[in-house]
């Protein structure tokens, strides 16, 4: 959870409801990882953005 963002304060949450919330966690991942695969530098699409805007 730690790698995708997800910080300590969404354990309460968790812990309220981990019916409703784990499958949220997971997916949320899931997506990180696939697109940490789909985009290889992530730092030259922002620059990208920023350069776009500027």
């Amino acid at each position: 959870m730690g790698y995708c963002g997800i910080s300590e304060g969404a354990i309460s949450y968790t812990a309220a409801d981990p019916a409703r919330m784990i499958p949220i966690n997971i997916i949320s991942c899931a997506i990180k990882v696939k697109g940490d695969d789909l985009i290889k530098d992530p730092n030259a699409v922002v620059a990208q953005i920023v350069e776009k805007l500027s």
